[in-house]
């Protein structure tokens, strides 16, 4: 599938934007203390290599680790590319962004492995990025493909592959209640399998 459909980003982008910019006025006005004041707490100042939006950036930074480690990594990445926008130098993101990347490098290897007839590589490569990505029903409907191309194939004999394939289905159904395989893309067989017919 295109990447713009797995990992759409410009209206989260926008609402970020507008988060950040109140932020940005709430930092600017408590740092506008009379003499003799306490002024509030703030955040660090930015280090050489940062940005001058670095408060703003951290609250960012905490809201797309939380969507990282529920799992939701479409907008996980999202969040982390407006932190990108306005603080590039931010620490710990392009560890971040490298976790997300290499997750999707094997979403998409094990898909053309499917593609390709290597079953078994398609539930190595998809299995891993599935155990902690909630939010991409593409990641689940080709990890069902593959176990139910694998149960077909032995024979529709291993129950336990049969099993695998319901239940990352079931997954996909979970997140898309309306995904449906494509036709001209899988075989009949396994569509038949996967919905339960």
């Amino acid at each position: 599938p295109p990447r713009s459909t797995l990992f759409p980003y410009t209206t989260l982008f926008r609402s970020y934007l507008k988060r950040i910019e109140a932020r940005r006025r709430k930092f600017a006005a408590a740092a506008a203390v009379r003499p003799g004041e306490i002024p509030a707490p703030h955040e660090p100042a930015a280090t050489e290599g940062t940005h001058s939006t670095d408060t703003a950036g951290s609250a960012l930074f905490r809201d797309a680790v939380a969507l990282f480690n529920n799992g939701k990594i479409g907008r996980a990445k999202a969040a982390f590319r407006s932190l990108q926008t306005i603080a590039p130098s931010y620490p710990e993101l392009g560890n971040y962004m490298g976790l997300i990347s290499s997750a999707e490098e094997k979403v998409h290897q094990g898909i053309a492995a499917y593609f390709e007839g290597e079953y078994r590589v398609a539930i190595e490569k998809l299995g891993s990025p599935s155990k902690n990505w909630n939010d991409n029903p593409h990641v689940y409907a080709f990890l069902a493909c593959s176990y139910a191309a694998e149960y077909l194939l032995a024979g529709g004999e291993n129950g336990d592959l049969k099993k695998e394939a319901r239940d990352a289905f079931g997954r996909v159904k979970g997140i898309d209640p309306r995904y449906e395989l494509d036709r001209k893309l899988i075989s009949p067989g396994i569509i038949a399998l996967l919905n339960g017919e």
